[in-house]
């Protein structure tokens, strides 16, 4: 017995390869996304600031990073930490975590923190 599908978007994909012919983000892609097209994202408030300003200024400070810190971009909505930036490895990224969520006003972290492919550079 198959499962009747949910919605006509939902038909759309599983039947027609491209139905316009422009880019259309695959579910993963869109599921991935969710957060950047939540109806409560807004731009950053005064209050948001200084605790971005924080969390940068306690990032600097540890030793560990080094510059890493530098390359990570900070978003706050609310007390939600948005995280996205290249770092050096899985260890950085744990580092970088644990640095914030001691941060006073961090009530969670939501990272898309990326290693860079190696391989790519030394070609």
């Amino acid at each position: 017995m198959s499962r009747k599908p949910a919605s006509y978007e939902e038909i759309l994909e599983r039947t027609v390869p491209d139905p316009s012919g422009a880019y259309r983000p695959s579910r993963d892609e869109r599921r991935r996304a969710t957060h950047l097209n939540d109806a409560a994202i807004h731009p950053m408030t005064p209050h948001e600031h200084v605790l971005a300003k924080r969390i940068r200024t306690a990032l600097q400070a540890d030793v560990r990073i080094g510059d890493t810190a530098e390359s990570v971009e900070i978003v706050i909505q609310g007390g939600i930490v948005y995280l996205t930036g290249l770092v050096a490895g899985p260890g950085t990224i744990a580092v970088i975590e644990d640095i914030i969520g001691e941060v006073h006003g961090v009530e969670r972290i939501i990272s898309d923190l990326v290693i860079p492919n190696r391989s790519e550079g030394e070609r």
